[in-house]
C-alpha cells in the first residue's frame, strides 16, 4: 500500500516496483490493483480504514449474517416459532447457543475497534431472537439465563431461575417428577378463565404422566412459562439444571 498526493509519483513507483519484480524475482503485480482516493478507505485486516475512523469490511459482516441465519434456521427447526396473538416459543439448545455466544463475542471484539453502532443495531433488529438468549455488556454478550454452576441444593437452583425469570410459571424437572411454581406469575387473586383457575389449584409436585394435562392449560392461560430440565451432569450431589424452553406471554 502506497500513499502520495501525486498521481504521477504513484505511477512512477508502480513502474519501478514492476520492473524490480520482473528483473529480480520473476514476479508480476496483481492485475486487480487500482489507484483510489484515500477518501474511499483502505481495505486492511478486515477493516476499511478511513482518514478519521474505521469501518468493518463488508465481507466480515456478511460472514456473521450467514452464521446468524444458519443459527436462526436451526432454532426454527428446534421449535422457535411466533404463534398467533404474538406468542413466541423459544427453545434453549445449549450446545448451539454456546457456539453462537462464542461466535458473537469474537465478531464483537473485531467490531469494537470500528465505528459500528448502527451495524450492531441493525443486526439486533434483524435477528430479534438474540435478545431472548443474550444480554449485551460492554462489547460482548452473556446469557440472559445462565446455568447455575454452584448450587448445592435444589431450593437454591429454584431461587436462581425465579430470579432470572421473573413473572414466569416455572416447571422444574426432578427425575420423573416436575416441581410446579406459579407464585411469581401474574395470575392475580381472581382467575380470569378456567385455565387460570385450574393452574392456581395445580399441585406443586406431580409425575410426568400428568404433564399432558397441564400443558394445554398453561398455553390457554397466556402466561409466561419457563421449562427447566436436567442436563445429565451433576454438581456434587445434585443434578445440574438449565432452562430448556420459554413461552412468551400473550399479554
Amino acid at each position: 500500500m502506497l500513499l502520495s498526493e501525486s498521481r504521477e509519483e504513484l505511477a512512477e513507483w508502480e513502474r519501478r516496483i514492476e520492473a524490480f519484480l520482473s528483473a529480480h524475482l520473476s514476479l508480476r503485480l496483481n492485475e486487480r490493483r487500482k489507484l483510489r482516493p484515500v477518501s474511499d478507505g483502505i481495505d486492511f485486516l478486515g477493516y476499511i480504514v478511513r482518514p478519521d475512523y474505521l469501518l468493518v469490511r463488508g465481507r466480515v459482516v456478511d460472514a456473521l449474517r450467514w452464521r446468524l441465519r444458519q443459527t436462526e434456521d436451526d432454532l426454527i427447526r428446534l421449535g422457535m416459532k411466533n404463534f398467533p396473538a404474538g406468542r413466541m416459543v423459544y427453545p434453549w439448545p445449549w450446545i448451539l447457543l454456546e457456539r453462537m455466544r462464542q461466535c458473537l463475542n469474537s465478531y464483537l471484539a473485531h467490531f469494537g475497534k470500528a465505528s459500528c453502532y448502527r451495524l450492531i443495531r441493525k443486526i439486533r433488529e434483524r435477528f430479534f431472537w438474540l435478545e431472548e438468549y443474550f444480554q449485551w455488556q460492554k462489547g460482548k454478550v452473556a446469557y440472559r439465563c445462565p446455568i447455575p454452576s454452584r448450587s448445592i441444593r435444589f431450593v437454591n437452583q429454584k431461587s436462581w431461575f425465579k430470579r432470572h425469570l421473573p413473572g414466569h410459571v416455572l416447571l422444574i424437572r426432578q427425575g420423573g417428577f416436575w416441581e410446579f411454581d406459579a407464585e411469581s406469575a401474574a395470575i392475580g387473586e381472581v382467575a380470569k378463565n378456567e385455565a387460570l383457575a385450574a393452574i392456581k389449584s395445580w399441585p406443586r409436585r406431580f409425575p410426568d404422566r400428568r404433564l399432558p394435562y397441564l400443558k394445554p392449560l398453561l398455553w390457554d392461560s397466556g402466561l409466561l412459562v419457563g421449562w427447566v430440565g436436567e442436563t445429565g451432569r451433576r454438581l456434587s450431589n445434585i443434578a445440574e439444571r438449565a432452562l430448556i424452553c420459554r413461552w412468551e406471554s400473550t399479554n
